[in-house]
Parts: structure tokens; C-alpha cells; sequence
């Protein structure tokens, strides 16, 4: 399963569920296999090609990552993925149907590439690279996110603020989020949200407004907790502990509750002290 030609260096690697491995780089071809510049997909004794080949000169990728319904994104310099319209620099490609498609208009900008990119609690995707807009003329400075809701690029929020003033050649080339509100971007910028932050810079969520609600109602041996749409990303977590001992600091998070509204508990009489609340990330 060799790679081959030119000057080969691979970048960026990622598994789907089945085990498969995807290999993204500066490559001609994986294994001889026709259509594989780029990006390959490799089983463990063969390569296979994702669609036709990347186009550009000297095309390369950075960076893969999947999706939860198992959709990859791919992210790099070229021109265009499979021959697909709006595919420069970032790409997301179905493994049930076999196709490319594009993020709306894509990345924008002189000659831009995508170097990087992490996914939010919510699974909302958050690119970084070398770009100046997103979308339709949205301007978005080295870094900028992708809804997969709405299927819409923005700005962070804070729009101009919340982009990383760079040269023309500086780059965002990782990205990192904690699943707490916080995102880490590394690169050779020198400042950003016109803050001094040469090479490593913090975005976190905005200091929530509101206290949080959670609204309680039994429904036969289930306690059903639910909360406003405008705390979704905040953090559900639980204690055990008798009542007579009072809380302590001690909060367990509840797994999954970032990307939800309401949580379901089964009502166990033998555990009369379990207490919950909503923790704001």
C-alpha cells in the first residue's frame, strides 16, 4: 500500500467505522491506483479512489475529518474534488453515494487552502487556513464556521473581531475545541480579535445572560428534564449523595448533553439523593 511519485508526504489521516483509513497528502498516486492524487482510501491490502481526482496545480490535503452520519470533510489546497463546482480548498465527500459535494460557495480569496479543522459540541465545523471569505462574499479572515444545520457559512461571532488579522501569506493551521465552549487556533499569525496572540489564540463562548432553567415533569417512572434551545451547548451533570450530607463539588457530566435539550431519567426509589443542574460552558 505504498505511495507514490514526486515529492509524497502525507498530512492528514482518518478512519470511518468500518475500519478503513483515509489518507490525504501531497501524493500522485496510493498504490498505482488511477485517480488517487491527493487522497486515497485504503483497506488494508488495496487503494481506492474517492470519485476523480483532486484538480490543481500540485494539489494537496491537510486535513480529513468525519462527521457523526459518517460524512468525511477534506481540506487543503485544490482547485476543485471530483470535478465539483465550489470544492476549492474544502470538500465533503458521502461514502453511500460516492460523491463530492461542496460547503455552499466554499472558501474564498487568493489562491485559499483550509489547513484546518475541528468540529464544536454542537457539530457545527470550524475551519482555519489561508482565506479572506466564506460562502457569498462573507467576509471571514483565516477562520470561520460552518453550520451543518443550516447548511450556511458565517464569521465567528463578533464578526471582524473574531478573525485572525494576518499577513497575506500568515495561516491558521490547527484548531482545537474542548467541547466547552472554548476553541484553540495555532498558527504564524501574530494577533487575534485585535488582541495581541502571536502563534496561539483562545476563542470562548460569550458569559451567558441568563440563569439556567431547567423545567422538571414526571412521566410514569421517568423524570423528563428539559431546558430553552438557548442554552443548548451547556453542560448537564449529576450528583449522588444523601440529602442530610448536603452537595458537594463533586458534579459528574452527563454524556451527550451538549447536543440536546432534554434529558430522560429513570426514577429509582432504592437512590433518593440524586440532584442535577446546568452548567454553562
Amino acid at each position: 500500500m505504498a505511495l507514490s511519485s514526486g515529492q509524497p508526504g502525507v498530512y492528514a489521516l482518518a478512519c470511518d467505522a468500518s475500519g478503513n483509513l483515509y489518507a490525504g497528502g501531497w501524493f500522485d498516486t496510493a498504490g498505482g491506483v488511477a485517480n488517487t492524487r491527493g487522497i486515497a482510501k485504503g483497506n488494508g491490502t488495496a487503494w481506492s479512489a474517492l470519485g476523480s481526482r483532486l484538480a490543481g496545480s500540485d494539489p494537496w490535503v491537510n486535513a480529513l475529518l468525519f462527521d457523526t452520519s459518517g460524512n468525511l470533510y477534506a481540506s487543503g489546497r485544490f482547485a476543485s474534488a471530483g470535478g465539483v463546482e465550489d470544492t476549492q480548498g474544502i470538500a465533503r465527500w458521502n461514502p453511500l453515494t460516492q460523491q463530492w459535494s461542496p460547503l455552499a460557495e466554499g472558501v474564498g480569496g487568493s489562491n485559499p487552502q483550509v489547513e484546518a479543522l475541528a468540529f464544536d459540541a454542537i457539530g457545527d465545523l470550524q475551519v482555519g487556513g489561508r482565506f479572506s471569505s466564506v460562502g457569498f462574499f462573507i467576509s471571514a479572515i483565516r477562520i470561520a464556521k460552518w453550520s451543518t444545520a443550516t447548511q450556511q457559512w458565517s464569521g465567528l461571532e463578533g464578526g471582524g473581531d473574531a478573525s485572525i488579522a494576518a499577513w497575506w501569506d500568515q495561516t491558521v493551521s490547527a484548531l482545537a475545541d474542548d467541547g466547552r465552549g472554548n476553541l484553540f487556533a495555532g498558527g504564524d499569525f501574530t494577533t487575534a480579535g485585535r488582541v495581541l496572540s502571536p502563534f496561539l489564540a483562545r476563542r470562548g463562548s460569550p458569559a451567558p445572560e441568563v440563569d439556567p432553567t431547567v423545567a422538571p415533569r414526571v412521566e410514569g417512572t421517568v423524570l423528563v428534564l428539559s431546558w430553552p434551545a438557548s442554552q443548548l451547548g451547556w453542560e448537564f451533570q449529576a450528583q449522588t449523595i444523601a440529602p442530610s450530607a448536603g452537595l458537594s463539588t463533586s458534579w459528574v457530566p452527563v454524556p451527550d448533553s451538549r447536543t440536546r435539550t432534554q434529558m430522560s431519567v429513570p426514577i429509582n426509589p432504592a437512590v433518593p439523593g440524586v440532584f442535577y443542574r446546568l452548567h454553562a460552558p
